[in-house]
């Protein structure tokens, strides 16, 4: 609600004016991102319940809600160890894992047995495998366009819609989206393998994985 979008963004700007206290180009990107942030956010809205976006589209979405954030993150630590170069690369690196991550979380609504399974379906939220599905089965696409132009979908449609999204190819080729992503992350960071904080990396990476 508006409250949480007040405190979102107090939060926001208290980071920011910590921020100042740091390298100039730390505070410079970290505004950039969460300009970029807010473009997704905005997008993000605008899709919603529009079962022809495209997989591409998504992706665009994805790398602004959530992988730029992660990419602060590894930019962050390369600038205050004093390192611009591998500032960019640990970006590089981070932005590519937050891919996957958004991936995963994206599948897990669809495989976990859990009481919100199927909730990106129920609440007409962008995910990667549905919108693969629908990109694939027209038909599939068809029946996720009737239930979402006509909200709420309610449980039992969703699960319906979720089963027929598992009988296509969807989820293999998201397991494959985030393994590249993954890979992405390792080649990024091939010159800094063997450092203990990089292993914690490829721990991370490793429970994508396998989850």
């Amino acid at each position: 609600g508006r409250g949480r979008l007040l405190a979102g963004d107090h939060l926001l700007s208290r980071a920011l004016v910590l921020l100042s206290t740091h390298p100039q180009a730390l505070s410079t990107r970290a505004a950039e991102v969460v300009a970029e942030m807010a473009r997704a956010a905005v997008r993000e809205v605008e899709v919603r319940g529009d079962a022809t976006l495209s997989a591409a589209d998504y992706r665009e979405i994805a790398m602004g809600k959530t992988a730029a954030l992660f990419g602060l993150c590894g930019f962050a630590a390369g600038i205050l160890a004093g390192d611009p170069v591998r500032a960019r690369r640990f970006e590089t690196a981070s932005r590519s894992l937050g891919m996957a991550f958004q991936m995963q979380d994206d599948l897990g609504d669809l495989v976990d047995q859990n009481q919100d399974r199927y909730g990106d379906i129920k609440e007409r939220n962008p995910s990667l495998p549905v919108l693969l599905a629908c990109e694939k089965d027209a038909r599939l696409r068809d029946r996720v366009g009737r239930a979402w132009r006509e909200p709420p979908v309610s449980s039992e449609v969703a699960k319906s819609l979720g089963e027929a999204v598992l009988d296509t190819r969807a989820v293999d080729q998201t397991l494959d989206a985030i393994l590249r992503a993954v890979e992405e992350a390792q080649k990024a960071l091939h010159a800094d393998s063997g450092h203990p904080s990089v292993d914690l990396i490829w721990q991370f990476a490793d429970s994508l994985l396998a989850d």
